[in-house]
């Protein structure tokens, strides 16, 4: 999963929590790149935005292919760009894992990691 934390630039108090906030986690819309709704879930307990990696499960993407997707994050009127690529690579227990991710915010790098599944990071606005 992508763990998306927002944190005020001036402040660095956290955006996304119960009131009084800039951004309530009602604020939050999450879409795909057809600008349909897409999954996410709001922990504004722990404040962050959490963006499945995967559609569906890993059985559904086949190891060594690069996978490219792109979600767009509107939080009121303010919407921001996610972009994030990763391949699959099978385990010795015949699972699968993140052989990398790489993830762009707004067109630029982000995370670059392997090995990972959950990725988390910062945003500052």
């Amino acid at each position: 999963d992508l763990q998306i934390i927002y944190i005020d630039k001036t402040t660095k108090q956290f955006l996304i929590k119960e009131p009084p906030s800039i951004y309530l986690p009602a604020d939050v819309k999450v879409y795909n790149e057809t600008l349909e709704p897409a999954d996410f879930k709001v922990y504004d307990k722990y404040n962050f935005v959490t963006i499945p990696v995967f559609r569906g499960n890993t059985f559904s993407h086949s190891p060594g292919v690069n996978y490219t997707y792109r979600k767009f994050i509107d939080l009121k009127n303010d919407r921001d760009t996610i972009d994030y690529s990763f391949m699959i690579k099978e385990t010795i227990c015949g699972g699968s894992a993140l052989e990398y991710i790489k993830v762009k915010y707004n067109n630029q790098v982000i995370v670059d990691r392997r090995n990972e599944i959950n990725v988390t990071f910062n945003i500052e606005k």
